[in-house]
């Protein structure tokens, strides 16, 4: 099958979208900080800690780095020079962590986000969907034990249920010996045989955390879904021509799959700002702890740099999956074809 011009329009009217937003996102990133009582300028000039240095050499670095950004200049301008320098990859240097990249620094915090959102994201969906549509298939006490605890545990904020397994794993049953991504005590970050098994030993705390919120909110609309589904004449046709139960729940759970996926672009933006939470309450070292640490330290670079990435990721992520309903759900072909944008076989 190949895609025709109804498909490439709609592709092209959500990248437009997207890519509104995207500007947006930028203007706010560089008009919130701005928006204070306090000077913007002022803001950078006290919270610049690029080590020791006399007086003169402060002055002469806090104005060499104004001019390089044009602060000294209209707000148009500075816009300017903030979103071409955006546009180049260019995302501006820390001013409390030694003038470091902010781009080296969120390099380093982003394969520990994703090794934690992914893994969390992709079970939980695959888990959640399926124990929602098993209740919704089999009913009874099955089907209200699974239906409350998942209502009652999607329903629980990302930092109440951290904070819940903290005291649990940490306090109560203490399984694990400290906060953070490893124990303080390893200097040796490589891969080796003792920091590897640290890392994992703090990494199943958090990623419950964010898990078992997910795979509840998934089981609940599942089964809604699943119902939907069993009721439709389709499947009460199917059974009365006799196909055996285990195939009409197949097709079933083909179709009440499709609007999960289509709903997963919703959940991936409270599930980006729950995880970055999640990262803060258990000191994780990632995006979330950064951009936690530089709220502290009043590094507004590195603030700018570490949101405006995450909005990106977030756009991404939530333009993939559109894309890749559009390619899945008969239902979304349908309506290219009515729209004109048929489809043809090779």
């Amino acid at each position: 099958m190949i895609a025709l011009p109804g498909m490439y329009r709609h592709f092209l009217k959500r990248a437009g979208w997207y890519a509104a937003t995207f500007i947006v996102a930028v203007s706010l990133v560089f008009l919130l900080p701005r928006l204070g009582p306090v000077s913007y300028t002022d803001i950078l000039k006290a919270n610049m800690t690029f080590g020791p240095m006399t007086a003169e050499q402060r002055e002469e670095l806090i104005s060499a780095y104004m001019k390089e950004h044009d602060l000294d200049k209209p707000l148009w301008i500075q816009f300017r020079s903030y979103a071409l320098r955006i546009l180049k990859g260019d995302l501006g240097k820390s001013l409390n962590f030694n003038a470091k990249p902010c781009a080296a620094m969120i390099g380093e915090k982003i394969p520990w986000t994703l090794g934690l959102i992914i893994p969390a994201v992709a079970l939980a969906w695959i888990i959640g969907n399926l124990l929602g549509a098993l209740a919704a298939f089999r009913r009874g006490i099955f089907d209200k034990g699974i239906y409350r605890t998942s209502v009652f545990i999607g329903s629980v904020p990302f930092f109440c249920f951290g904070l819940l397994l903290m005291y649990l794993f940490y306090s109560l049953f203490p399984v694990v010996d400290s906060l953070g991504g490893y124990s303080p005590d390893i200097i040796d970050k490589g891969w080796n045989s003792r920091f590897l098994p640290s890392v994992l030993s703090h990494y199943w705390v958090p990623f419950l955390s964010i898990f078992l919120v997910l795979i509840g909110g998934q089981a609940a609309g599942m089964r809604s879904t699943t119902i939907y589904e069993l009721e439709s004449d389709s499947m009460k046709y199917a059974e009365t021509l006799g196909i055996r139960r285990s195939k009409v729940f197949f097709y079933c759970l083909r179709n009440a799959l499709l609007p999960q996926l289509s709903g997963l672009a919703i959940t991936i933006g409270t599930m980006v700002g729950g995880s970055l939470i999640t990262e803060i309450i258990f000191a994780y070292p990632g995006l979330g702890t950064l951009l936690f640490d530089s709220i502290k330290s009043r590094d507004y670079p590195l603030i700018q740099a570490v949101s405006l990435v995450v909005t990106v990721a977030t756009l991404c992520l939530c333009f993939a999956v559109e894309i890749i309903s559009a390619f899945v759900d008969p239902r979304i072909k349908a309506s290219f074809e009515n729209d004109g944008g048929a489809y043809a076989s090779n």
